[in-house]
């Protein structure tokens, strides 16, 4: 299945809003205009950015269900299916398909420690569940398992649906092997301070936690790159590796986006336990840092 045409530029991995640890939907309805005006490309609900896995099933349904209702066809959405379990992985892809989504991203099983065997049963499981197009997001940071290239090949080799792959193993030699598998295979990259250089490689989009808050920087870095205007592009590059530094490279980064934006007029409440809200120190220093880099 191609998505070339559709799935590229910057896919927005978006906050979930919650308020007495219930999911807000006006909040979340107007995040998502708030996203479509900005022209990001693509929505991605339920990720590592969105809470996905502190939220069980029924309430990732019910996020789903709210994002394809107000995005309305105007622009793509991927629904992130990933679980502990293969079941629940199959469950939510199901649950995507009757929604009609333009595909689904899975982190591979997390927690327990899977070897190559594990993860390719997994994933071609995922895909014979299926007809919509099979993403495989891989974090080796947060499942302590890389998919390698070569596992991406022989699952792309079986699969007809197996459609790209989100990587964010921050690894230009790996992504520029997962460009050269096939000219319909979509290649994603996970860490938006590492766009310009990925998309340099080839690679189609980003997954940007930083798009969330700021979204027409990555969009513009996309935009110049596009035109082939590479010293603008870099010069957003530059602000996306500050922005990182300041809002996602120390904890509690999702709790830094959603104060973040409430700089930008959005309240997306509060986050899960274990997660945290920043304290009022860590408040104040954000916000002197945001002025700093001249964004609010």
């Amino acid at each position: 299945m191609k998505l070339k045409k559709q799935i590229r530029g910057v896919i927005t991995p978006i906050l979930t809003p919650f308020v007495n640890k219930r999911i807000s939907d006006e909040k979340l309805r107007e995040f998502i205009e708030f996203q479509i005006e900005k022209k990001v490309n693509v929505i991605f609900p339920c990720g590592t950015t969105g809470e996905g896995p502190l939220i069980n099933k029924d309430m990732r349904k019910k996020v789903l269900e709210i994002v394809v209702d107000q995005v309305n066809g105007r622009i793509p959405v991927i629904a992130h299916v990933g679980a502990i379990d293969t079941k629940t992985t199959i469950e939510l892809a199901q649950h995507a398909q009757e929604l009609e989504v333009h595909a689904v991203a899975s982190i591979c099983p997390y927690y327990f420690p899977h070897d190559r065997h594990s993860i390719i049963s997994h994933y071609n499981s995922l895909c014979e569940a299926t007809d919509l197009p099979v993403i495989i997001y891989n974090n080796p940071g947060a499942t302590k398992f890389n998919i390698t290239p070569d596992m991406v090949k022989e699952l792309f080799n079986k699969n007809e649906n197996l459609a790209g792959v989100k990587d964010s193993s921050r690894s230009l030699e790996q992504i520029s092997e997962l460009v050269s598998l096939s000219d319909d295979f979509v290649v994603i990259i996970g860490g938006s301070w590492l766009f310009l250089p990925a998309l340099s490689v080839g690679a189609d989009g980003t997954v940007s936690t930083l798009s969330n808050v700021f979204p027409e920087i990555v969009v513009n870095l996309y935009e110049s790159f596009q035109k082939n205007d590479l010293e603008r592009a870099r010069v957003y590059n530059q602000k996306l590796v500050s922005l990182y530094k300041v809002l996602v490279a120390r904890p509690p980064y999702i709790g830094n986006l959603k104060e973040a934006l409430r700089f930008r007029g959005y309240d997306m409440g509060e986050v899960l336990s274990p997660l945290r809200n920043p304290t009022l120190d860590e408040k104040k220093e954000l916000e002197n840092n945001l002025k700093d880099l001249n964004l609010i």
